[in-house]
């Protein structure tokens, strides 16, 4: 568990804020997800942003896994998107990561295989606050119903691991780097366009991945395969995202011809190498130094910089300041602002690097069911299976800096009240809420009606088609059963014909020898 953490002079919120994250959620999430050890999944340090994962480390988000599906080893498909759009993964928001695994598993729903060129023709990719993310294009229809409107907080929930869990190159995406706008055609009239169909995002239990072949946490020995039912019969997998849907997850047994489920599903997920987690990582510098940094927003919102005193610090050989501070002194400096660039390295494992206490703040803003959004944390975090977390024990962080009495009256810690002046009255501000908009039962139904009515018209144009094609395959039958039985006439025909010739040559024949024989009987007479 974590220790007492020294209180750290406030100082401006940098790119992005440092941890502010429970560390039982962490260990629930490496239990729950089944993270082996040699992954090395690690609680950052007090202080640590998203930025300092350290060397050979990736950073990943809470809210991937609760409100993004997502799963790891991760899936082909994904490791497909990072490489056409050339960012890394730890650059990517949560809302990114819904519309991924919504497109995937509607695919997968469907019988299709998902691609990047097909999740183009929905989606264009788009930078807000420093992340990368997917907007819909304006004229393709829209497949994602109920997006969530806002994640809020999701930026301190983080943890480091192992960069070797993904197995594919993962270059830092620079932000000088400009977002071309894509001008494709809509494919309308492709079959796989027809099929996905708007679709609600909800947050799924593992059977359901599974099933869509998104998780791999199915055994290898088992005789059965997860499907979804309704009652005694099978549904449509999709169906599972429809809150009214009143069918539950099962199973089947396989069938005589048929390899394991997880033999069916392994193709499709980025298992990293035997020998991956055998030594230590090698990289001396992490590559996350400027994660979160937004050149456009930093013009929008300039910061003002202020000079700080530094009191000596406190540390292991005595009285003094340490390495860390003076470079992170030196940074702001320069910057401006807290964050990963006044911290140092964003690889450094030093864990006093530019610990910045922050606030809750509103980061993008999208289409969602926020009180969907909520539920679905609750139920995600109430899962809970076997693992092994593992975490670095926490470390003293020394104050920085002296905070004045007049900022004292506005910025506060969380365990430490200040006393006022003698004559001075203030009042702390209420914890921030998160702002939750509730859909109308009447909005959420003429969504679901919609969407019903969309898959039903998919229904009655793919019956149409089938109906096409077997009343072509009849007529193809017919005229192959007309052309055979002419042909069999005709060959009975010829048949007969020569039957005839042979009895009337037989009996010309006879006729001959008849005559003969009369002719041989008048002369010996």
């Amino acid at each position: 568990m974590s220790e007492e953490h020294q209180e750290v002079a406030v100082t401006e919120e940098g790119p992005v804020p440092v941890l502010r994250w429970d560390l039982g959620l962490f260990e629930q999430i490496v239990r729950s997800f089944r993270f082996p050890s040699e992954w090395d999944a690690r609680y950052p340090a007090q202080g640590q942003t998203a930025a300092d994962a350290p060397p050979g480390y990736i950073t990943l988000y809470e809210d991937f896994f609760l409100q993004g599906n997502f799963r790891l080893p991760a899936t082909n498909f994904l490791g497909s998107i990072l490489h056409h759009y050339n960012f890394h993964l730890s650059q990517m928001s949560p809302p990114g990561m819904v519309r991924i695994r919504h497109f995937e598993f509607l695919c997968h729903s469907y019988g299709i295989e998902p691609s990047v060129d097909k999740f183009r023709a929905f989606y264009q990719l788009q930078r807000t606050m420093g992340f990368f993310s997917f907007a819909s294009r304006g004229a393709a229809k829209k497949i994602l119903l109920n997006p969530p409107k806002s994640f809020h907080d999701w930026k301190p929930k983080f943890f480091f691991i192992r960069e070797e869990v993904l197995p594919i190159a993962m270059p830092f995406r620079d932000w000088t780097e400009a977002i071309p706008k894509e001008d494709l055609p809509i494919p309308k009239n492709a079959l796989w366009y027809q099929q996905l169909t708007p679709t609600p995002n909800r947050v799924f239990g593992e059977n359901v991945l599974v099933a869509a072949k998104m998780s791999d946490q199915w055994s290898p020995s088992s005789r059965e395969v997860p499907v979804l039912k309704l009652g005694d019969q099978e549904a449509q997998l999709y169906q599972a995202a429809f809150s009214t849907f009143g069918g539950s997850m099962g199973v089947r047994p396989l069938r005589n011809d048929e390899e394991s489920w997880y033999d069916q599903i392994k193709g499709n997920f980025m298992f990293p190498a035997a020998d991956a987690f055998a030594s230590p990582p090698t990289t001396t510098e992490g590559v996350l130094r400027d994660l979160g940094i937004d050149p456009e927003e930093k013009k929008k919102k300039p910061v003002k910089k202020k000079k700080k005193k530094v009191e000596p610090e406190v540390t292991s050989k005595g009285i003094g300041t340490s390495r860390a501070t003076t470079a992170a002194v030196k940074a702001k400096g320069k910057t401006g602002a807290g964050g990963s660039k006044s911290s140092g390295s964003a690889g450094s494992r030093n864990p006093e690097a530019g610990a910045t206490p922050s606030f809750p703040e509103d980061d993008e803003a999208e289409e969602e069911d926020a009180g969907a959004q909520l539920i679905g944390r609750k139920r995600g975090r109430s899962e809970a299976t076997t693992g092994v977390a593992s975490a670095p024990t926490s470390v003293v962080i020394p104050a920085v800096g002296k905070t004045s009495k007049l900022r004292s009256l506005y910025k506060f810690s969380p365990e430490i009240k200040k006393t006022p002046e003698k004559g001075v009255t203030f009042s702390e501000a209420a914890a921030k809420r998160p702002k939750i908009t509730i859909q109308s039962t009447d909005t959420a139904a003429q969504d679901a009606a919609k969407a019903a009515e969309a898959q039903r018209k998919v229904e009655e144009g793919r019956k149409r088609e089938e109906e096409k094609k077997r009343v072509a395959e009849k007529k193809r039958k017919d005229e192959e059963e007309r052309k055979r039985k002419e042909e069999e006439e005709k060959k009975k025909k010829e048949e007969e014909r020569k039957q005839k010739a042979e009895q009337e040559r037989l009996a010309e024949a006879a006729k001959k020898r008849a005559l003969e024989e009369l002719e041989k009987k008048k002369a010996m007479e």
